[in-house]
């Protein structure tokens, strides 16, 4: 097996592309919980539960500008601002451990906004539908 041309892959190795396949194939691969255990434990382990917050802060703040910045990139047909927003998204769904996030938001990255044609703006909107338990479970840790 060769090995990822990703460079974050290597930050959590359970942080891979979901295979071709269609949505279903991506639904039925999701992880059935939101944040990652493992990994947000040890972002609190190596940060510190008050950066943890401000960690959390911000991505609530920057996501959905991130999110709607992928919708103006599909209707612009602005591939290059496409690919950094998701790049942007999946990077910090890496930080928090939101994997089925992450990986979709991955997803985005690696297909070029040509490619994906007419489904881009669904494939966006697959995005924000992963984003919402995201937010609200990053909301309850931050609150408890």
């Amino acid at each position: 097996m060769m090995p990822s041309r990703d460079p974050c892959a290597a930050l959590h190795p359970t942080m891979q592309a979901p295979a071709h396949g269609g949505a279903r194939a991506r639904r039925s691969a999701m992880p059935t919980a939101v944040i990652d255990e493992q990994v947000f434990a040890e972002l609190q382990e190596t940060t510190g539960a008050d950066f943890v917050v401000e960690l959390i802060d911000s991505f609530l703040e920057d996501a959905p500008q991130g999110l709607a910045g992928l919708r103006e990139a599909v209707a612009k047909a602005d591939g290059e601002a496409f690919r950094r927003q998701a790049h942007s998204l999946k990077s910090n769904g890496i930080t928090f451990g939101a994997t089925a996030f992450a990986d979709a938001a991955r997803a985005l990255e690696h297909t070029p906004l040509a490619e994906l044609g007419a489904s881009a703006a669904a494939r966006v909107a697959e995005l924000v539908a992963l984003f919402e338990p995201v937010a609200g479970e990053l909301r309850r840790r931050r609150d408890a």
